[in-house]
């Protein structure tokens, strides 16, 4: 994991086929108990009281199978594809943004080639974290205070190649850039 300060350098050569997609992730403030009946109508409330703070932040994918149009079983089956994450923007108080609202406008090589909106994960991100939520307490799990959380992906995955640049614009969040060396 590399926090974006003036864009990271990262070693393309140590990633098999690296592409990457952009996400809202937020650590948590304090433990999240009663997941089990944690709905939609409690995610407002939920990530004001649960989160310290939400940042923007850019999902390294480590794909092993080179094929684009990849559906969601290939990137199962591929390990999730996780390769690393840089964090970064202007960390912000979930109250003081309307997560449903915010945007990403995604370079490469100073070239647009994706958008997105948040609501585009489930209607609101929340609902991406309270779904993980559910999902970890049918396992007898849970998330745990301090942990990143990644809502879920509002834009397509872009290729990268080594010598490429990676912007991110979040808006008032800020950007995120990275170079593939």
């Amino acid at each position: 994991m590399a926090r974006d300060r003036n864009g990271p350098a990262v070693l393309a050569q140590l990633l098999l086929t690296p592409m990457v997609d952009d996400r809202n992730d937020s650590p948590s403030a304090q433990q999240m108990r009663r997941v089990g009946i944690w709905d939609s109508s409690s995610n407002k409330t939920g990530w004001n009281a649960l989160l310290e703070y939400v940042t923007p932040a850019l999902e390294i994918l480590n794909s092993h199978i080179e094929l684009e149009g990849r559906t969601i079983v290939d990137t199962i089956a591929d390990n999730a594809a996780y390769g690393g994450m840089i964090l970064g923007g202007n960390p912000t108080r979930p109250a003081r943004v309307d997560l449903r609202r915010v945007s990403a406008l995604l370079y490469r090589n100073e070239t647009i080639e994706e958008t997105g909106v948040a609501a585009g994960v489930l209607n609101h991100p929340a609902n991406g974290v309270a779904w993980l939520a559910n999902k970890l307490h049918q396992h007898g799990a849970r998330l745990e205070a301090g942990e990143i959380i990644l809502s879920g992906s509002f834009t397509r995955p872009m290729w990268v190649t080594p010598g490429g640049s990676v912007l991110c614009d979040y808006g008032q969040m800020g950007t995120l850039t990275c170079h593939f060396v």
